[in-house]
Parts: structure tokens; sequence; C-alpha cells
């Protein structure tokens, strides 16, 4: 129900109403939910809020900027400077303008639910016009990437997606982070080999996959180096510097666990294929 608020003093009137009450997305009690304070980015929009880009609606859901701490609306394919927000971290609890004075400004806001209970028919997926998380093209990823941290209420066992928080495409070669700690990373779209870095430190609990994914007439080779030579585990080598799929005609399908155990790189690999039709996995040594 809607509450007409005409901006006067005195009792509503009949005229039409200017603002309404805000969108009620979480259920239970209230002190069971959990929230944060944060600063969202001056480059926030609303898409799907046509005529009012400027102002994102309640339940939008956020991700976090890993440069910054500055949060935005969640965004699968995230231009430069905005890596981090593909992963579904919170909820904005109410609307919030990110003008002032004319000018697109940072914007603190004290309400970002973080963990708790939410109702999936209103939360928003940006750029989503319409509320509604069951249907959406992103339901599963944004629904594994929340989990267990929410509990959505049509489907409260959760959407566990085997560990991994995230899946990316890279389409050129790319450092990993830190803060991509569990992803699960493709070649999907490359058209060219595409090398992956990772951190200079394999520090313990940082966990990468790594799947190719290139089309057989790209046949691009996927390679994942260690930022620090000689830090890698491969086949009976304790210190390689990277492994990879680059034989030709044995490089899609291939996938690349990497584990750091504190002062190494461990790898898991999987691939297609036994004896003579086994896919070829190269270790890289300087």
């Amino acid at each position: 129900m809607a509450f007409e608020f005409t901006g006067a003093f005195g009792l509503p009137g009949i005229q039409s109403a200017l603002e309404t009450v805000e969108n009620v997305f979480w259920w239970g009690r209230w002190e069971r939910q959990l929230y944060l304070g944060a600063v969202i980015d001056s480059t926030s929009l609303d898409v799907g809020n046509v005529g009012y880009t400027d102002v994102l609606r309640p339940g939008m859901i956020m991700g976090k900027m890993n440069t910054g701490d500055a949060w935005m609306p969640w965004d699968d394919t995230p231009g430069a400077g905005e890596t981090g927000i593909e992963y579904a971290l919170g909820v904005l609890s109410y609307a919030q303008k990110m003008q002032r004075l004319g000018t697109a400004a940072d914007r603190w806001v004290g309400w970002i639910m973080v963990g708790g209970a939410v109702k999936a028919r209103n939360l928003l997926v940006p750029p989503s016009a319409s509320y509604g998380l069951s249907g959406n093209a992103s339901e599963h990823i944004i629904r594994a990437q929340m989990h267990p941290r929410f509990t959505f209420d049509d489907k409260l066992g959760g959407s566990p997606m085997g560990g991994w928080r995230g899946i990316v495409a890279k389409t050129t070669s790319y450092t990993v982070t830190e803060a991509d700690n569990g992803t699960l990373f493709t070649t999907t779209g490359s058209v060219d080999d595409v090398v992956f870095t990772l951190p200079d430190t394999a520090e313990k609990g940082l966990w990468y996959g790594f799947y190719s994914v290139s089309t057989v007439a790209e046949d691009t080779s996927m390679t994942i180096t260690a930022g620090t030579a000689d830090t890698m585990i491969g086949l009976n080598n304790d210190v390689a510097d990277g492994i990879a799929f680059s034989t030709a005609n044995e490089k899609i399908g291939g996938m690349i666990e990497v584990i750091g155990d504190g002062s190494k790189w461990l790898t898991i690999v999987h691939s297609h294929g036994l004896g003579a039709t086994a896919q070829t996995v190269s270790t890289v040594s300087a």
C-alpha cells in the first residue's frame, strides 16, 4: 500500500502523491538483519529508473569496489576501475539521490544490508526496470554470491555454487588479485592467448579456478603464471613458473585450480580424455 504525502502540513489531500513508502525487501525481525555504513561512488546510476537515473532505488543489489572502498550497483561486467562490483555483497535499504546541488557526488549511507532475510520479489537487479530476482538472467549467480549471508523467502535452503563466488570471463591477459579469491575465471570470447598472472605471494587460503573456453576456430592457449618465479607445483616439478593448456587442438575444456599454501601455488588439473586422446598440460619453467 502506498500512502500519499503532498509535501504540505496537515492531512493528506486528494492530489497526486509526491512520495510513497520505501520498498520493504526484508522479512523477519528487524534486529536480526545486518547493516553497514558505506560510501556510494558518485558515478553510480540506476539505469532502469527511467527519468530518474540519478536516484538509486531501495532493494538494489550492490557490490563493493576493490579500490577506494566505495560501493556501486552490482554489475556482472564492470568497467575499468570498477573491479569488485561483480560480486553481490549487499542491498541498498533506502533510496539514494546521487546528485547534490546538481552535481554527482559520493554519498554516505548508513543502511546497506549485508546479511539477513530478504524477499526475492522485492530485490532489484541492476540495470532492470522492474523488481524481482526470480527469472532474471543473473538470478543464480547472485543467489550463490549472497549465500549463506542472506536467506531468501522463496528458497530457504540457499544456493551454494561449489564454493565459487563468481564466474568471470577474461578475453585478454589479466593479473589476478587477492580480492579475486574464490573466483572461477574463463577465457570465453577470447581471440588471442590469455595469460593469468597470480599474486606475488601464494598466501595460504587463496584459491582460483581457470577454465579454457576458446572456440575451435580460435584455438587460443590459456596459461597460469606465478607472480614470483619457482613458486608453482607442476607435474614432477616443485619450482615451476607456470602451467598451461597450449597444445594445438587440446585446449578447450581444460581447467586448472590453484591454491596458495603460504609459500607455493598448488595446482589441480582437470582435463578431458584418457591415454593417447588426453589433453596435454604444459609446465612452464624459466
